[in-house]
């Protein structure tokens, strides 16, 4: 499959963006993960499906950039962070005591469902 072209990412890319991981988050609130399907999602998201390709080659795109907004180390966690929003890894050994990211997402109302779904659990481990 052909690689997503890079694309100047304006307020209107990034606001399509948004709204395709909600509306995931959304659907994956009412069914499991196997059964959440592009079609579902660019309905709900009231997208074409020509528009969420353009963003992502497929659902498990979308669940893994999902899955890095759940467990990206941000200031709103309170943790330090480059402005990438990566960490370095000295900076991790340093702070071993953080709470480790299943508890993180375990927490929050908006991606605790991940550690329930079964058939994203050994994904996800």
């Amino acid at each position: 499959m052909q690689a997503i072209k890079k694309r100047k990412t304006d307020r209107r890319t990034l606001y399509t963006i948004r709204i395709i991981k909600d509306t995931f988050l959304k659907l994956f609130k009412k069914e499991c993960y196997n059964k959440v399907t592009i079609t579902q999602i660019c309905k709900e998201a009231d997208k074409t499906r020509s528009t969420f390709y353009l963003h992502f080659n497929s659902i498990t795109d979308v669940l893994n950039e999902v899955l890095d907004d759940a467990l990206s180390l941000t200031e709103d966690t309170g943790i330090g962070s480059q402005n990438d929003g990566s960490c370095s890894i000295n900076y991790l050994k340093q702070n071993e005591s953080l709470i480790p990211d299943c508890q993180r997402v375990g927490n929050s109302d908006k991606y605790q469902r991940f550690l329930m779904d079964p058939d994203l659990s050994e994904y996800i481990i």
